[in-house]
């Protein structure tokens, strides 16, 4: 059995000064509404890119070098 409450929904917007008329409210609204609706931004690709970058940097670190006499043998 599931029992429901009916609790009054709190409004989203609220006018606190002014007048508007309908259109501007329903106008307002769709702004609003259309920004809850947009996804999320997306991570910015140049964290990726530094952090390639110092992947390549601690790699040539560990790689083994010529010694700089191996030329004169």
């Amino acid at each position: 059995m599931s029992t429901h409450t009916t609790a009054e929904a709190q409004p989203l917007l609220s006018v606190t000064k002014g007048n508007p008329t309908p259109e501007e409210l329903a106008a307002l609204t769709a702004i609003v509404a259309s920004l809850a609706n947009r996804p999320a931004p997306e991570t910015p690709p140049t964290l990726a890119k530094r952090r390639v970058a110092r992947i390549r940097k601690r790699r040539a670190l560990t790689t083994p070098r010529l010694s700089w006499n191996l030329g004169r043998r």
